[in-house]
């Protein structure tokens, strides 16, 4: 079973220290008349009955330094015969270590989010994250050239993404995890008005569904309560249930955390939550119940200058600001011997030497299946000819074809030859759209892409077979190629009809 159909799940962290606490002052060594002074000269008035003002602050250019750990424990639920349910026993562990900049503390609430700035912009010194899945285990890092991260907080969930260029899958489901540190200060009341001990308040559902990993929430009851006071720390206690979903798979989640808020550097400094989820099975990930144990530890950091890579001069020279390409992500198959960009509705499920599977899901429902396959190079100088692949896909489609509707020649972006079909015809009842790609380059390596898809999700699929196609360049394959000269007739449709033009993606897949 590839890893990939489990790297949804990540939720990620980093080592912890304890927060430190501030030290109490002698009350003994405190004059009383300087006591009465400071609580308005009023005996019998405490700090308490006046409420305290939970309300973080952070200055534009602030920097805080962050230490996260996360634990999880359970089992991964697949169903690869799309009939019975395997449960493999799941444990992991994530650290993750970065300085965070506020650039722009308030959530961005209007639609345009293209061009906007980033909340916070971080410098990972280290992420990494160790998962064991039954027999097998895995640890993944950050790439070292992305440990730059912008985080934008717009309308839904928040975006994390490099200015350094595109991040792949496994980084993104590295750093976006559960305790997002971005969103903690929406936890605590809104306004200034002052909570006392023992008062409560309800988290917006929003909120606590973003800062679980969650897209969408249909009901929590989520609150928060000031529980003590000690020593110029507010311990706050949050608890509850939420019920939402990821990709519109259905999550279940029970949620405790205690909270520290430093009353003086008006800041959170401490995290420690407990999270039990139960998320069902999707088109493309595993399903999971489990239970993770998550603490952060948030410091101030004075000498904003021991960041060099976060100063202003720094990040002047990167394109910081986000934008709808900020959310490309790349994935480079080591085994096919190609890279390219997809945004992030696709999920990888298989990658082999001949064949890599993806498929696109948007909120829930499966849009369409990509098949790239690896096509037996041409002789030096030899090409297709668009006739020769439109001829071999109506064969390869036989009875469900009925027409073309779009035959063409370009170079994509890395000037690569592009040979595009677009077929539409009938499967098991339903009118489907097949998109065939063929790419080659003058040294005769070459691949076949086949995108299929009902004719009525046209509009969600919103031509993401451009971007994924203008990118994709060849690089070194890490397996042996086969070189040998193939029929320029028939191989590449065959190729990437195997598993994609046979029947319409959702009849294919909701078994898997």
């Amino acid at each position: 079973m590839s890893f990939a159909a489990f790297r949804e799940f990540f939720v990620s962290h980093s080592r912890l220290s304890e927060a430190n606490h501030r030290a109490a002052r002698s009350a003994f060594h405190v004059p009383l008349a300087l006591i009465l002074a400071v609580w308005g000269a009023t005996p019998g008035v405490s700090a308490d009955s006046q409420g305290h003002l939970l309300r973080a602050r952070h200055a534009p250019g602030s920097h805080l330094e962050v230490k996260t750990i996360l634990e999880v424990d359970g089992s991964l639920r697949v169903n690869p015969d799309g009939k019975k349910v395997v449960e493999l026993p799941l444990k992991l562990v994530a650290n993750h270590q970065y300085a965070e900049r506020w650039l722009s503390p308030a959530r961005k609430t209007n639609s345009g989010d293209s061009g906007e700035q980033p909340a916070t912009v971080r410098l990972y010194r280290k992420a990494e994250a160790d998962m064991r899945i039954e027999d097998s285990s895995r640890q993944i890092t950050l790439d070292d050239e992305r440990r730059i991260v912008a985080v934008h907080l717009g309308e839904g969930r928040p975006k994390l993404y490099s200015p350094l260029g595109p991040i792949t899958r496994d980084d993104l489901e590295l750093i976006d995890v559960q305790g997002n540190s971005a969103l903690l200060d929406e936890l605590l009341p809104s306004g200034e008005q002052r909570t006392k001990t023992g008062e409560g308040w309800t988290i917006d559902k929003a909120v606590i569904g973003y800062l679980l990993g969650l897209e969408a929430v249909s009901q929590s009851d989520v609150s928060a309560k000031l529980a003590s006071v000690e020593n110029d720390v507010a311990i706050i206690d949050i608890g509850g249930a939420v019920s939402g979903a990821v990709g519109g798979v259905a999550s279940e989640i029970e949620c405790k955390a205690k909270l520290n808020f430093d009353l003086k550097s008006q800041q959170i400094t401490w995290l420690a939550m407990s999270i039990q989820e139960d998320r069902a099975i999707g088109h493309a990930e595993a399903g999971f119940k489990v239970t993770a144990r998550l603490r952060m530890a948030i410091a101030d950091s004075s000498d904003n200058d021991s960041v060099p890579e976060l100063a202003d001069d720094s990040l002047a020279n990167l394109p910081i600001a986000y934008n709808l390409g900020s959310e490309l992500l790349q994935f480079q198959s080591q085994p096919g011997g190609f890279r390219l960009l997809h945004d992030r509705r696709w999920r990888l499920m298989g990658d082999e030497a001949k064949l890599a599977v993806m498929r696109m899901v948007d909120q829930g429902d499966l849009i369409a299946q990509c098949n790239i396959s690896n096509l037996p190079a041409f002789s030096l100088g030899k090409q297709l000819t668009l006739e020769a692949f439109q001829a071999d896909i109506e064969k390869s489609l036989g009875d469900q074809f009925m027409q073309f509707t779009e035959a063409s020649e370009s170079l994509n972006q890395q000037q690569l030859r592009v040979l595009k079909c677009v077929a539409t015809g009938n499967s098991s009842g339903l009118p489907i759209v097949w998109v065939y790609y063929h790419l080659s380059n003058d040294a005769g390596r070459r691949l076949a892409i086949g995108f299929t898809l009902e004719d009525r999700l046209l509009e969600q699929f919103a031509e993401a077979d451009q971007v994924l196609v203008n990118s994709l360049e060849f690089t070194e394959r890490a397996t042996p190629s086969d070189n040998s000269p193939a029929d320029a007739r028939t191989e590449p449709a065959r190729a990437a009809a195997k598993s994609g033009s046979q029947a319409n993606p959702d009849e294919k897949t909701r078994k898997q």
